[in-house]
């Protein structure tokens, strides 16, 4: 049994340091590309007002998030101090740069929440995996809305078969979250027959118990959409500002065709397995610019194109990084708050218990 467990060990490992051998391949590649370009971007001291409104942005869009979240605990009844999930919003961050994709993010989160609301763990860390999907079919959303603005984008193959992947997803979650939302899909007898075999399972019970809860709050659960939407189009404004912070804002393409390049660079970025997405963020964003800068008829010369979308994708995991790592420290101080043996807990039932420790001493 152990020489099994030994081999799969050793095939994962391999597979890391070929990911991360990937990833610095990928950065010094494009370091070399584009190297001059680089040198005499990063050799001038940033613009301070752009740089400054770049970290506001970039709280204004953890906030955001934080928020979000905290509505879909909120339609489970699962009370947590917005504090301690605007913390656990950038601890998240920052832990995806040591995992490969985003489930370093949210395995950190998910230890977090398991650690205060273990009556309900399981429904909490499901409401990580929500947060995910909602933010994703908003990422679609936006991109969707954003394609009417700038039509004439969709004459490049690249972005119309972007748009294409967009406007599937789009339709498709909304459609999907929609159906999921009605309380007559339980009444179907195939899915009524699911329910009753999943209840067998501790677990998967709690889990189907928590679908109605979501269902007697839609309009909690539509504000969650519209809320992921501003968040993409505060990563789209912290692009764009840090380019102007950087000197590169006249080698950018405008504004209107970033709302829907960078969403499409960005999950480009997001599905490939490399920590923090460190050169793929970089690589697709350049890409982007490039066609950003064609399309439009800009007279920017490629090179200076590929630059400024590398430069402002730099800016942008800068300022993620300050912002999240300042949000990450308060953490420490609001889970002993949190953890307080004289705060309250919520079971299962929604009956209000004090700490084990507290009732023993008590009952002595």
């Amino acid at each position: 049994m152990e020489a099994p467990s030994k081999g799969n060990s050793s095939l994962r490992v391999v597979w890391r340091l070929l990911g991360l051998l990937a990833v610095v391949a990928l950065v010094v590649f494009l370091a070399y590309r584009n190297h001059s370009q680089l040198a005499t971007i990063f050799s001038q001291p940033p613009r301070l007002f752009p740089a400054i409104s770049a970290l506001v942005i970039a709280l204004f869009a953890y906030f955001l998030a934080a928020l979000r979240w905290r509505l879909l605990l909120l339609a489970q009844n699962i009370q947590i101090p917005f504090q301690q999930i605007l913390s656990w919003t950038g601890l998240g961050y920052l832990c995806t740069y040591v995992s490969a994709g985003l489930a370093g993010g949210d395995v950190a989160k998910a230890i977090c929440i398991a650690r205060v609301e273990r009556p309900r763990r399981v429904v909490a860390i499901a409401a990580i995996f929500v947060d995910r999907v909602i933010g994703l079919i908003g990422l679609c959303a936006f991109g969707l809305l954003a394609t009417i603005c700038v039509p004439h984008l969709l004459t490049n193959p690249m972005v119309f078969s972007a748009f294409v992947v967009i406007a599937v997803g789009a339709f498709g979650g909304l459609a999907g979250l929609a159906v999921l939302l009605s309380p007559r899909i339980s009444q179907l007898r195939p899915v009524a027959g699911m329910i009753e075999l999943g209840r067998r399972q501790n677990w998967l019970r709690q889990l189907i118990d928590s679908v109605p809860l979501y269902q007697s709050r839609p309009g909690m659960v539509w504000l969650t959409i519209v809320i992921s939407m501003l968040i993409h189009a505060s990563n789209v404004l912290i692009f764009s500002t840090c380019a102007y912070a950087l000197h590169v804002g006249e080698s950018s393409p405008p504004v209107p065709d970033q709302m829907l390049l960078v969403p499409a660079a960005t999950f480009s970025a997001a599905v490939v397995p490399a920590p923090g997405a460190i050169g793929v963020l970089e690589a697709t964003v350049q890409y982007a610019y490039q066609i950003g800068n064609e399309m439009s008829a800009r007279s920017v010369n490629t090179k200076d194109s590929a630059a400024a979308g590398i430069a402002a994708a730099i800016g942008y995991r800068v300022c993620m990084l300050l912002v999240g790592a300042v949000l990450a420290l308060s953490q420490r101080r609001a889970t002993r708050t949190h953890e307080n043996p004289a705060t309250l807990e919520l079971n299962s039932s929604g009956e209000s218990l004090r700490d084990s420790d507290e009732s023993q001493g008590t009952a002595a």
